[in-house]
């Protein structure tokens, strides 16, 4: 019986200390058992970029689909600013899956990804922090 506890206690541990090293992105998650496609692919609302809190008459979202499709909203509800502009383009995994390539009009962006959960993403893109939470 006691043997039964110890190998119980010991493959618990192991497994714990095994999937602590699992995270790919430097802000986690640590373990999930969703793909990184999966948590991926819906619509993320930008809440900011750098310092700057994004909310009032300003949205930006990304939407990526399965299909490897990118959709960018730029809208503006300001009374006399009012826009509504979206970008198409195509979106991929890195072999490494760190970065997300972002393809918009030929031009290939890198996206380091450093945290993706099914309700946060947080990648650098051109110097800059940018959060974002699913809709």
């Amino acid at each position: 019986m006691k043997k039964q506890i110890v190998k119980t206690i010991l493959f618990f541990f192991t497994l714990t200390v095994g999937l602590s090293g699992c995270s790919k992105y430097s802000d986690g998650p640590n373990f999930t058992l969703k793909t990184k496609e999966a948590r991926l692919c819906r619509t993320w609302n930008v809440v900011s970029i750098g310092s700057e809190v994004i909310n009032g008459y300003y949205q930006l979202k990304f939407t990526f689909d399965k299909n490897s499709n990118l959709t960018i909203r730029d809208i503006s509800t300001e009374p006399g600013w009012e826009y509504d502009d979206a970008y198409a383009g195509e979106w991929r995994f890195s072999q490494d899956k760190k970065d997300i390539e972002l393809i918009i009009d030929g031009e290939i962006s890198f996206a380091t990804i450093d945290r993706l959960t099914s309700d946060e993403l947080w990648f650098k893109l051109d110097g800059e922090q940018f959060k974002l939470k699913a809709e």
